[in-house]
């Protein structure tokens, strides 16, 4: 097998200009310079042949003994083929990394199969003023048949070329293409001399110091690969398309990691990064580029990797034990490996590397899910919603998982091979923060309904109700958080705001939602408190307050007047309040001292629950008598 490793480090780096000749169109149905020879010839009497095999040579002798129009009406005649199979030309427009290919050949298979729009053509110097940066251009130096005064053929003709073209720009542009890249020649032997004359003519001109040549041609002799060491040409013994396979190989590997080094231009790898359907997105750096990938329409992920042989055995049982997170927002609960931890790893999208050792710093494994839209239906309640759920198995579980707008909820079917039987658990999960609270009320019902002992219906299992058992306590923490969200949307219609998100349910979150609503009402509602006894000083005279209240009375009111609220912040949004009053019912009168300073001392012993509040601008007469009426109502905020 040949060794191509030192021509495809080159391509690597784009450093290849190609050289192509004739052989390589043989295979697509183009003549050889023989067959080219043998039509002239044939056009010949006997006695008038031309012997020899060199096309130039043979050229020469039957234009000087007819002339030139019917030579090149022999030639134009056998370059009108039909192509056949062009799959080696096929492949070269697949390398995204040459961008500029000389040729000798007057065929236009190259142009043809590259496309207008991926190719620019160059026959003369006058062409090379519309070179492109952004195609493949094409340089074609023995001319071809859309401009024949262009075409190289006899001997003379090349003579006058190298004489003619010596300091002309087209020749100035192959030496620097020779100087500043390395060369490939193919579809070339050493039966071709022009392409020697080429090398000759190079190096005296460059002083001897081109860059390196490679040269591939199946089956040269011993004296021939010598000829080849004189000028310093790296040979491989092999046909063009036996480099196309390790050459893709190669660059399927290794492109993603020669654009990090800043070996390939972003261009370079996003043309090639298309042909697998990946679309590349590049961060260039001053020492490093960056790129991450897209996929275009389906894409087939191949993880290559060498872990421990238990944990390997579980992945591929796919033991629920081994997956206990999710990750980056995902509902499918993941396996999360250090690369370090890991050998030679590599992942891999349609066959191109994007990702090794190098690149990760650690790799989450999941099973393998899908999506299934469904609905889930209450017929008690009148609960109708379609739902997406990501399906996927751990073991012998099948799990149902989906987010909706306030909660995350998860059925999971657990399947009994022994005994043959299903068993069913449900668990809902509330979201940190929803965007659609009218969504959030309609979803919460779902919950309430479920710990309610109601049947509910999946569209997707309709022979298979589901019923869970009463739970008073599940259901009752869903109610609260319902009221919740209740209280969202009356704080957005009465305050004349609009939160941009929600953030969801806790305890801290309801109790606030429960004072701005209560605050916005102007009504008492009552606050936690324990049995407590507190003690206070007021201005007043301590025998007038003995007159008007019984020490140790339990049924004592209490008020405390203005206090300014802190503001509020709920939901991104500050709130601030109005004057707060707090009241106490049932308390007990303990004692009352009067002080010397005016002022009396006045111990009191509240009971569980006997406060409550209210925020208004109201007076304090107005207030009071407004607690008075509660009282005697047992009105209860």
């Amino acid at each position: 097998m040949v060794d191509f490793k030192e021509l495809i480090n080159s391509i690597r780096k784009e450093n290849i200009t190609l050289f192509i000749g004739s052989g390589f169109s043989l295979k697509a149905g183009a003549p050889s310079a023989y067959s080219l020879v043998n039509a002239i010839n044939n056009t010949l009497p006997e006695d008038e042949k031309i012997d020899g095999n060199d096309l130039d040579k043979v050229s020469e002798e039957y234009e000087q003994m007819h002339n030139r129009e019917s030579l090149m009406k022999i030639i134009r005649d056998k370059m009108s083929f039909i192509p056949t199979d062009t799959s080696d030309h096929q492949k070269l427009t697949r390398i995204p990394h040459i961008h500029t290919i000389i040729t000798t050949n007057y065929d236009t298979l190259l142009e043809d199969i590259y496309g207008q729009e991926k190719c620019y053509v160059v026959r003369n110097t006058q062409d090379l003023t519309n070179l492109s940066k952004d195609k493949v251009n094409i340089i074609k130096i023995h001319g071809d048949f859309q401009s024949e005064e262009s075409i190289l053929l006899t001997k003379q003709d090349y003579t006058n070329y190298f004489v003619k073209t010596k300091d002309s720009l087209l020749w100035k542009f192959v030496q620097a293409e020779i100087l500043t890249k390395d060369i490939l020649f193919i579809g070339y032997s050493l039966e071709d001399s022009n392409v020697f004359e080429i090398i000759k003519q190079v190096k005296k001109e460059t002083n001897g110091q081109p860059r390196k040549f490679f040269l591939i041609a199946p089956g040269l002799k011993s004296y021939k690969v010598n000829r080849l060491a004189e000028t310093k040409v790296k040979y491989y013994d092999a046909k063009a398309e036996d480099l196309f396979s390790p050459l893709f190989e190669s660059l399927d590997k290794h492109i993603k990691q020669d654009y990090n080094k800043n070996k390939i231009s972003f261009k370079t790898l996003s043309q090639y990064s298309r042909q697998h359907n990946l679309e590349a997105i590049g961060v260039e750096g001053e020492k490093k580029n960056s790129v991450s990938f897209n996929t275009i329409g389906q894409a087939e992920v191949n993880i290559n990797l060498r872990i421990e042989k238990i944990l390997a055995q579980k992945l591929m049982n796919n033991d629920p034990s081994i997956y206990k997170d999710t990750f980056h927002g995902s509902l499918v609960p993941g396996l999360k490996l250090p690369t370090k931890s890991l050998n030679n790893i590599e992942v891999l999208i349609n066959g191109m590397t994007i990702g090794t050792n190098e690149d990760l710093s650690y790799l989450i494994i999941s099973p393998t899910s899908e999506t299934v839209s469904c609905s889930l239906k209450i017929k008690d309640t009148g609960f109708n919603e379609k739902i997406k759920f990501v399906r996927f198995n751990l073991g012998n579980q099948i799990v149902f998982k989906s987010k909706v707008q306030p909660f995350t909820i998860q059925f999971i079917f657990t399947i009994d091979y022994i005994n043959k039987s299903i068993s069913c658990t449900c668990n809902i999960t509330l979201n940190e923060t929803y965007q659609d609270n009218s969504d959030a009320l309609k979803w919460i019902e779902l919950p309430i309904a479920l710990w309610g002992n109601k049947e509910l219906i999946i569209s997707l299992l309709p022979t298979m109700p589901l019923k869970f058992p009463n739970k008073i306590q599940y259901a009752n923490n869903f109610n609260q958080v319902r009221r919740y969200y209740q209280n969202i949307r009356n704080i957005e219609l009465w305050y004349d705001i609009e939160f941009d998100s929600y953030i969801n349910f806790s305890p801290e979150h309801f109790e606030l939602s429960e004072l701005l609503v209560n605050a916005y009402k102007e009504k008492f509602f009552s606050i936690p408190n324990d049995d407590e006894e507190h003690t206070f000083e007021v201005e007043g005279d301590a025998d007038k307050l003995r007159s008007n209240i019984e020490l140790q009375d339990e049924t004592c009111s209490l008020s405390m007047s203005y206090m300014q609220e802190e503001p509020k912040e709920f939901n991104g949004h500050l709130f601030t309040f109005k004057p707060k009053y707090i009241f106490a019912s049932n308390c007990k009168i303990l004692s009352v001292t009067q002080l010397s300073n005016n002022k009396i001392k006045v111990s009191v012993k509240l009971k569980k629950n006997c406060l409550y509040q209210i925020y208004t601008d109201n007076g304090i007469s107005d207030i009071s008598e407004m607690w008075n009426v509660a009282l005697q109502s047992k009105t209860k905020i």
